[in-house]
């Protein structure tokens, strides 16, 4: 008597595997959007830290600040965004698939510094093209929560 599998047997188990593939697709596509949210928000979260914190310890004796421009922001060293000094400019470009917006007066935060106070407060919010969204925020005592 042969041994092995038939055809239709074969066709029964890629079936199964492909069903299987196909209801799993819609729930790895949301993690892939779920972690590329958490990620660029956490960076910018830090980020926001970061620049307080060169304010605080007086990083070339002067202020630090966050710009937010369309699909990337720039952390600066310098009272204002207008008044940096380039030299010291670090950009962070966003993802395509994601947009931000922010509620900062002109898109931008100085810290000022010594004491890290915001020159104003505010929300980032990031938002993905496939849906979903995270935010910073940035209270009165230069505190950035997630």
């Amino acid at each position: 008597m042969p041994k092995g599998f038939t055809t239709i047997e074969l066709f029964i188990v890629v079936g199964i595997m492909l069903i299987t593939a196909a209801a799993a697709a819609p729930f790895y596509s949301g993690l892939q959007v779920s972690a590329q949210l958490n990620e660029s928000n956490a960076q910018i979260a830090q980020n926001l830290r970061l620049a307080r914190g060169q304010s605080v310890a007086r990083l070339n004796n002067t202020a630090h600040g966050v710009k937010f421009l369309a699909n990337s922001y720039v952390i600066y060293q310098g009272a204002s965004y207008a008044g940096r000094d380039t030299a010291y400019d670090r950009a962070v470009a966003i993802d395509s698939p994601l947009s931000l917006s922010t509620t900062f007066t002109n898109d931008e935060v100085n810290f000022a510094m010594a004491t890290g106070i915001p020159s104003n407060t505010g929300t980032t919010t990031l938002v993905h093209s496939a849906g979903g969204s995270r935010s910073v925020y940035l209270n009165s005592f230069g505190v950035v929560t997630e």
